[in-house]
């Protein structure tokens, strides 16, 4: 699934985001990557979903060399990744049932499907009752679910998330790891 191959990250400033970094991921596993602020974490994740190249050693996600794909293909991969944010990414504009819809109406999926994957998604973090509300009607906790609901809700073939664990006290609280190994435990939503 995940291969990373003397995988090295130089910025222009000369600052060295990953050093010759190797591990594989095979499907089905968890991998949780810590370490302290700075050290290459978040520079993985943006190798991951092609928003910087490598520059040095080779970088598989599928198969795929990420190192030499077109710009062209950025979107297609990323249609198979889901993201769950930090800061969550919601759209404070709409509701609860239209922040997890949108990727779904991207991908074009009929109304009556993306009603059905939505439902499905919002019960598995435990939120089926604030379809109609706001981002800003629920707590933070709250927010990171709808962040996870739409994370899973086009069945992506890898879940990426950037600490999902940070504002909890607790990481197996729900919407923390706990939640996110549910979600690769079953067929996602």
């Amino acid at each position: 699934m995940i291969r990373f191959e003397q995988v090295g990250k130089r910025y222009a400033n000369g600052h060295v985001g990953l050093h010759e970094l190797s591990f594989r991921v095979r499907r089905g596993e968890f991998l949780f990557v810590t370490g302290h602020s700075g050290a290459g974490k978040s520079t993985l994740l943006r190798l991951l979903l092609a928003m910087e190249r490598p520059t040095t050693g080779k970088l598989l996600l599928a198969g795929q060399d990420l190192a030499t794909i077109s710009n062209a293909q950025i979107p297609f991969l990323r249609r198979q990744i889901g993201v769950v944010f930090q800061n969550h990414q919601l759209l404070f504009d709409r509701t609860v049932f239209n922040n997890i819809a949108l990727p779904l109406q991207i991908l074009g999926l009929s109304k009556a499907e993306i009603v059905k994957r939505v439902d499905s998604a919002l019960e598995r973090v435990a939120l089926s009752d604030k379809t109609d509300l706001y981002p800003g009607d629920l707590s933070t906790g709250q927010q990171q679910r709808v962040g996870i609901a739409r994370a899973i809700v086009h069945r992506p073939a890898l879940l990426l998330a950037d600490e999902p664990t940070k504002e909890k006290k607790n990481p197996k609280e729900i919407g923390g790891s706990g939640e996110l190994a549910e979600s690769g435990k079953k067929k996602t939503a």
